[in-house]
C-alpha cells in the first residue's frame, strides 16, 4: 500500500491508479515469497548455525534469483518513464548490497532473529554441554532433540531436522540425552520439555502432548502424576 501511494520511480506519473497497485503488489509478493524460497532451500542443505556457509550460500542463491527479478523491473520502470535501461551488473550490485543489509540485521539485531539463534546475544547465559546421544547420529540430524520413541530393539530419535532409528535400549537412549530436560509420557515414548507445544484432552480419558514438529504423543496413566508434578498437564 505505501509503494502503490507513494509511487517510487516514476510509478505515481506514468501509472494510472489500479495498474500501479497491480504492479508494486507483484513486485513485494515475488520478493517475499522468493526470500522464504532462498531461505528454505538453503536450510534444506547448510545448518543455521554453520552461519558464514549458511549466508553465503544464501547471498548467492539471493543474487542468482533477485538479479535479474530487480533488472527487468528497472528495466520496465526505465521504458516507462522513457528513460535507458540499467545494466545488469548494476541490478546484481543493488541486489548485493541489500543481501548485506539483511544479513547485519539478522545476525546483529536480536529482533531479526530465529529465536533458536538469539542465545549467543546473552552472555550470561551458560552453555550446555551437547548430549552423547547426538554422536550417535548423522551430522544433519544433530540438534534440539524432540522426543524418543522406543520400537522392539530399535530407537526412534526426532529432531528438529529430522528422525533416526538407533539399535539400543530405550532406557540408554534417555540416559545420554542428558542435560536435556524431558520425561517419559508413555512406555514408548520421552520428550523434552522445550519440544512440548500444547497439551490435547480429545476424550475425558486420554490426553496427547503435541509437539513443536506436529508429532502427537500419548501420555501413559503411570506417568500422568510425573507430568503434574512437573506442573506439564
Amino acid at each position: 500500500m505505501v509503494t502503490w501511494a507513494a509511487g517510487p520511480f516514476g510509478t505515481y506519473i506514468a501509472m494510472e491508479a489500479l495498474p500501479r497497485l497491480g504492479f508494486w503488489t507483484a513486485v513485494v509478493t515475488v520478493a517475499i515469497l522468493g526470500d522464504h524460497f532462498v531461505r528454505a532451500v538453503t536450510m534444506a542443505f547448510i545448518r543455521p548455525q554453520d552461519k558464514a556457509k549458511f549466508e553465503l550460500v544464501a547471498v548467492t542463491l539471493g543474487l542468482m534469483l533477485f538479479g535479474p527479478f530487480v533488472w527487468w523491473v528497472g528495466a520496465f520502470l526505465a521504458n516507462l518513464n522513457g528513460n535507458p535501461a540499467p545494466s545488469f551488473f548494476v541490478a546484481v550490485m543493488y541486489v548485493l548490497l541489500v543481501c548485506m543489509v539483511l544479513v547485519l540485521l539478522r545476525r546483529l539485531t536480536p529482533e531479526f532473529r530465529r529465536p533458536s539463534q538469539r542465545g549467543d546475544r546473552y552472555p550470561g547465559k551458560i552453555e550446555l554441554p551437547e548430549p552423547r546421544l547426538m554422536q550417535r547420529l548423522p551430522e544433519e540430524l544433530r540438534g534440539q532433540i524432540l522426543r524418543l520413541s522406543a520400537d522392539g530393539h530399535f530407537v526412534e530419535v526426532v529432531t528438529e531436522h529430522g528422525s533416526h532409528r538407533l539399535r539400543m535400549r530405550f532406557i540408554d537412549a534417555i540416559g545420554e540425552t542428558d542435560p536435556q530436560e524431558g520425561y517419559c509420557a508413555h512406555r514408548s515414548h520421552w520428550v523434552t520439555r522445550a519440544a512440548i507445544q500444547e497439551v490435547l484432552k480429545p476424550t475425558p480419558h486420554k490426553i496427547v502432548i503435541r509437539l513443536t514438529n506436529g508429532d502427537e504423543i500419548p501420555v501413559g496413566r503411570k506417568y500422568k502424576p510425573d507430568l503434574e508434578a512437573a506442573g506439564i498437564l
